[in-house]
C-alpha cells in the first residue's frame, strides 16, 4: 500500500492523491506549475485555501511517499524536495471525475470528488522583489 503526502515549508503535511507538474502560461510568463489532487475527506476547502494562500508556506515543498508491502512489514518513507518558489496560488477547485470499474466486471462507473490545487513557481525577479519587500517589514 502506498500513500503520498505533501509537506509545506512549516512542516505541516496533508495526504494527496497525486502531484503533477507541467509548464503553463501564468501572469504572462511560462512557469513550472504543480497540480495537486486532494481527497476532500482529508481537509475542508477553507482550511486548504488557507494553507496554500501563505507564500512563505510554499517556499520549499516536499513530497513524502510511504510504501508498505503488507500489514506485517514496516513502512518505508521517502522524502523528496519538489522545489522552491512555488508561491503563486493559481487556483483551487472542486472537481468530479469518473472512475472506471475493473475491466471484466459489470459495475457502474463511480464518480469521485477531488480538490485540485494549482500553484506556480515565481520568476527570479519576483523572488528578489518578494525578498526585498519582506526585508523592509
Amino acid at each position: 500500500m502506498d500513500t503520498m503526502k505533501f509537506e509545506f515549508a512549516d512542516g505541516r503535511t496533508i495526504d494527496v492523491e497525486g502531484i503533477y507538474g507541467s509548464p503553463q502560461l501564468i501572469h504572462g510568463s511560462m512557469r513550472d506549475t504543480l497540480q495537486i489532487e486532494i481527497n476532500p475527506d482529508n481537509i475542508n476547502f477553507n482550511s486548504l485555501k488557507a494553507l496554500f494562500s501563505e507564500p512563505n508556506n510554499l517556499e520549499t515543498i516536499y513530497s513524502i511517499c510511504i510504501h508498505q508491502e503488507d500489514e506485517s512489514s514496516d513502512p518505508i518513507e521517502t522524502r523528496t524536495e519538489i522545489g522552491t518558489g512555488y508561491t503563486i496560488l493559481v487556483s483551487i477547485s472542486n472537481e468530479y471525475r469518473q472512475v472506471s470499474p475493473v475491466p471484466g466486471t459489470w459495475k457502474q462507473p463511480k464518480t469521485e470528488e477531488l480538490y485540485i490545487v494549482v500553484i506556480s513557481q515565481e520568476t527570479y525577479a519576483e523572488h528578489q522583489l518578494r525578498l526585498l519587500n519582506s526585508n523592509k517589514e
